[in-house]
């Protein structure tokens, strides 16, 4: 103990080692208590953000076919870096989709095609609504057969078959996206997507 000049004591307000190094064995048990129930978190997080963006998509082209009394159609786009969609049997929604209006009712998107969208004769923009970037490499997506390439809306608010999409993060969560063919759209948390 330290004496000022008026004889009362000071104390010092430091840490010693053991102090600090008790601290720092405490902090360390905390963090790995915490960090399984993050990861857990973080994967939670990242399949409803996907889901929400899917869901968000199909209410979008509802939507729109019901306003623009055209169908519109989601497809899987064929890389990440063109906006074509997906025809092979092995399309994935992870390089991302497009949203089109089928302005000439030939269920494909034609890259070149304008579409007049308010009726006043001329063409405004293409047939392109929105497109969706390529997603993060441990997200899988798998669909029915009948979703595989795409998902259309006709003009009456239906959707052209029934299916489903499932949403799976780092092979552990995995949430599936139902469409009926009225075009309801639901979710429910899954077990797998098999």
């Amino acid at each position: 103990m330290i004496k000022s000049k008026t004889n009362t004591p000071l104390f010092n307000k430091g840490m010693t080692l053991i102090e600090l190094m008790a601290t720092i064995s405490v902090f360390g048990v905390l963090i790995s208590i915490a960090s399984p129930s993050m990861t857990s978190f973080i994967e939670a997080s990242r399949i409803s953000t996907v889901t929400n963006e899917i869901t968000a998509a199909l209410f979008y082209s509802r939507s729109e076919s019901l306003k623009r009394r055209l169908n519109v159609y989601l497809c899987a786009k064929t890389t990440d870096l063109v906006e074509a969609c997906e025809t092979t049997s092995t399309a994935s929604y992870t390089n991302g989709w497009l949203l089109y209006a089928d302005c000439n009712n030939n269920g494909t998107y034609d890259t070149g095609m304008l579409c007049d969208f308010d009726g006043d004769g001329t063409n405004d923009r293409s047939e392109l609504l929105k497109v969706h970037d390529s997603l993060v490499k441990d997200i899988a997506i798998t669909t029915s057969p009948s979703f595989r390439q795409k998902i259309g809306y006709k003009i009456s608010g239906r959707s052209n078959n029934a299916g489903n999409f499932c949403i799976t993060v780092a092979a552990k969560r995995s949430k599936k996206i139902i469409i009926a063919a009225t075009g309801r759209v639901r979710t429910e948390d899954v077990a797998d997507c098999h």
